[in-house]
């Protein structure tokens, strides 16, 4: 791909003509993010932007110059959206992605692709999941069902590498039938709950 970052300690940060300095970074690091916040490595002029979904405090890092996007833990070709903070956030966040200029996507998980073709697959891929998953959800939701009944109506769902990522489709579908509204049970469900083994 040609492009190799390394970022270090000495990172500054320009928000329209203010300066901070490489320890008020870590305010915007830590989700207290500033809108159109942009910092420099090295001859770099990258971008920070607040993605909420997976994460509350997520945040992704953009070179507009060169089309790049270190996507944090979104947009993976191993894994599903793991949906640990809010399923609408993620959604707007996935929908803002889509009207970038993404010519090299560098996901947390899996692998890097220039492929245009592959980029705007997997945008439509974890697009469609959250939509599904959603409509889904909100459905049992609406008709009264219990966690377990709305995991069931969920199973049918297609999602790339079923097998490996059932376990967090499941929390995924419990985590936001309760965000979508239905009733707690008795013992933490989605990403709440303990991990088994």
């Amino acid at each position: 791909m040609g492009l190799v970052v390394v970022a270090s300690c000495a990172v500054s940060l320009m928000v329209g003509h203010a300066f901070y300095g490489p320890g008020e970074v870590w305010r915007v690091i830590l989700g207290q993010t500033v809108p159109g916040a942009s910092f420099t490595v090295g001859e770099l002029r990258l971008r920070l932007v607040h993605a909420p979904g997976h994460e509350a405090d997520q945040c992704v890092v953009h070179d507009p110059r060169s089309g790049v996007l270190w996507a944090a833990d979104m947009l993976s070709d191993v894994e599903i959206p793991y949906v640990c903070h809010s399923l609408p956030a993620y959604k707007e966040t996935l929908s803002a992605l889509a009207s970038w200029d993404i010519r090299i996507l560098v996901p947390g998980h899996g692998q890097p692709t220039s492929d245009p073709g592959e980029i705007a697959a997997r945008l439509a891929h974890d697009r469609a999941y959250l939509a599904e998953l959603h409509a889904r959800v909100a459905e049992a939701v609406g008709q009264g069902k219990g966690v377990e009944e709305t995991v069931e109506a969920c199973s049918a769902m297609t999602y790339r590498h079923q097998d490996e990522n059932l376990g967090c489709h499941q929390r995924n579908v419990e985590s936001a039938y309760l965000e979508l509204g239905g009733t707690p049970p008795p013992t933490p469900v989605g990403w709440d709950r303990v991990p088994e083994g």
